[in-house]
């Protein structure tokens, strides 16, 4: 688990066997994206100037989802 610094998003997850990725949001959500590759997990968590910005341009609307 990756903590994050974001105004949106505190923690994601991404577990290699499933290539799933769980994104832990401030408002106490919790949102499963399934079939996502382990780069985009990689970029998410590596220092984005905006982990916000990132996530709305190339995860939320990209891969299916499942908020748990």
């Amino acid at each position: 688990m990756a903590k994050l610094g974001s105004s949106c998003l505190s923690e994601a997850w991404y577990d290699d066997g499933s290539a799933s990725l769980a994104c832990f949001f401030t408002d106490g959500s919790v949102y499963v994206y399934f079939n996502v590759p382990r780069a985009v997990y990689d970029a998410l968590v590596g220092g984005q100037a905006s982990i916000g910005g990132y996530f709305n341009r190339d995860i939320r609307n990209d891969y299916q989802y499942q908020r748990t």
